[in-house]
């Protein structure tokens, strides 16, 4: 198809595309990866901040092994929520033996846009919830210290980058997948030496999620501003890869990344 086939009015390409956003949002993303797990996925309540979040303890879990903890934090309500993200990781963590910690977030907007003092309000909020809830995962469970991975999906990333670079004597390492990003949030987090050594993976799709054309990107975008922000504030450990297709969840890369980045998964 032409170029010129893609051109309709803006106010046509408007309704176009909020139709579009309204159907996937119905649809929500889906998950391909198993739900055959010999224990479920649990949802919890965290007491101080009154937190949802789902955890996911592997069948195999022992009170006397250092076990390793994969927060993960979801994308864009209607597309994404924290039970799905428990659910498309809890196969991985029975495989891998590590838990699964996944909280409901209110930053996680990456479809409609919102102001940046407004966004920053709920990113600071979702610190306070995620340092929660991994606090008492890590209170009930025999977390290694150093073996906390965070990683993000889709409009996760705001929580994600935001969280993981001013906490990087909690987490280990960071997976950034589809995230979504505004790098003027991050120009107040001074970089520590101890962030700057954390091993951060950047990986994005490179093909369109807008359906009205493939020249729009905007995730892939925001991705290469982040990886060129990290590089330029020196850290030392980003990595960036873009991958082939579009909007997809891909848990399996960020755990690889996981598997050789947090000790307490190290072969």
């Amino acid at each position: 198809m032409s170029y010129h086939a893609w051109m309709i009015s803006p106010g046509k390409a408007s309704a176009a595309l909020l139709l579009a956003v309204l159907c996937c949002a119905c649809a929500g993303c889906p998950i391909f990866q198993t739900q055959d797990t010999p224990v479920p996925q649990l949802q919890k309540l965290e007491a101080s901040t009154h937190t949802t979040y789902w955890l996911y303890v592997p069948s195999d879990y022992q009170a006397e092994k250092p076990t390793a903890l994969v927060v993960t934090l979801h994308g864009t309500p209607g597309f994404d929520d924290a039970s799905a993200q428990a659910r498309e990781w809890k196969g991985l963590a029975e495989e891998k033996h590590f838990i699964v910690l996944a909280p409901q977030l209110a930053s996680a907007q990456g479809v409609l846009p919102v102001g940046k003092q407004s966004r920053l309000r709920d990113v600071q909020a979702d610190e306070q919830r995620i340092l929660a809830c991994v606090q008492e995962v890590r209170r009930q469970y025999n977390i290694a210290p150093d073996s906390i991975g965070l990683t993000g999906f889709s409009g996760g990333g705001y929580a994600m980058y935001y969280t993981g670079l001013r906490h990087a004597d909690i987490f280990a390492a960071l997976a950034a997948r589809e995230c979504s990003n505004d790098v003027s949030l991050l120009a107040d987090i001074p970089p520590t030496d101890q962030a700057r050594k954390m091993p951060i993976f950047i990986f994005c799709g490179s093909t369109s999620i807008n359906p009205l054309t493939s020249g729009m990107n905007p995730i892939l975008t925001q991705s290469r501003e982040t990886y060129a922000y990290l590089l330029k504030n020196n850290y030392k450990k980003v990595k960036f890869k873009m991958t082939e297709g579009g909007h997809y969840r891909r848990p399996e890369m960020a755990c690889q990344f996981f598997l050789h980045t947090l000790p307490a998964l190290k072969n």
